[in-house]
């Protein structure tokens, strides 16, 4: 009965959610790359465009989460797709996410299942030494981003990021999801240099977030929310 529950208050959710005016879901066959996503968001009015983008993409954009806490049959992360909506006018950047839930919904007719779980994670903590963070210069134009150091194979360069935004960032270079606890406010510019591993166990990357920013990433288990697609339409 519990699931049950679940699933009929996303569909509530959904129902009661700002919608599109103009929508199109459609299936993308251009043969791109899977790391050939492209979002393209236009404030005024608010416009959304997304091209080779799967289905578990676009959950993780609309409901906030990242590719370790959304679930599902297995084509949700091969099958791709292009997608185009406008909201109406003066619809607000705040009714996107929202309304994105529901254009999903009326596409794919998802039934969906959220709950929390106990899964492994990442916690980026300070480091012993303390932190060695750059704060955001906003009176100081960037042009670009910053050349990576010479025999490093991976960067990340970031402009004016929380560390809630960072762990983001890192959960997508990572085998599991990157929490902050590190207590630091603020916004931050972040240029890291990391040898890429190819085994994927992403200790270089450890190894650097620890010696250039003074923080560390630890391997714990904590409950996070998840999202489950118990069924959903090609």
């Amino acid at each position: 009965m519990k699931p049950i529950i679940l699933c009929a208050a996303v569909v509530c959710l959904a129902s009661e959610s700002p919608r599109f005016e103009r929508n199109s879901v459609t299936p993308n066959h251009s043969g791109l790359l899977p790391f050939s996503m492209n979002i393209q968001y236009i404030p005024q009015p608010v416009h959304l465009t997304m091209s080779n983008v799967t289905l578990k993409f676009c959950l993780q954009q609309a409901y906030g989460l990242t590719e370790h806490q959304v679930f599902g049959p297995g084509w949700i992360k091969n099958a791709r797709y292009d997608v185009n909506a406008t909201l109406p006018e003066g619809g607000q950047p705040q009714q996107v996410w929202p309304a994105f839930q529901a254009v999903l919904d009326e596409h794919f007719g998802l039934s969906l299942r959220r709950e929390t779980k106990v899964m492994p994670i990442y916690a980026l903590i300070v480091a012993k030494g303390g932190p060695k963070l750059h704060p955001s210069e906003d009176h100081v134009e960037k042009a670009g981003k910053s050349k990576a150091d010479e025999g490093f194979s991976g960067t990340l360069d970031l402009r004016r990021v929380s560390m809630k935004e960072f762990c983001e960032n890192l959960s997508r270079r990572t085998d599991r999801l990157v929490i902050d606890e590190t207590g630091i406010s603020g916004k931050f510019d972040i240029a890291l240099n990391y040898q890429q591993s190819s085994d994927r166990s992403g200790l270089s990357m450890f190894n650097a977030v620890q010696r250039q920013l003074g923080l560390k990433l630890e391997p714990r288990s904590k409950l996070v929310d998840v999202l489950t697609v118990q069924s959903a339409k090609r």
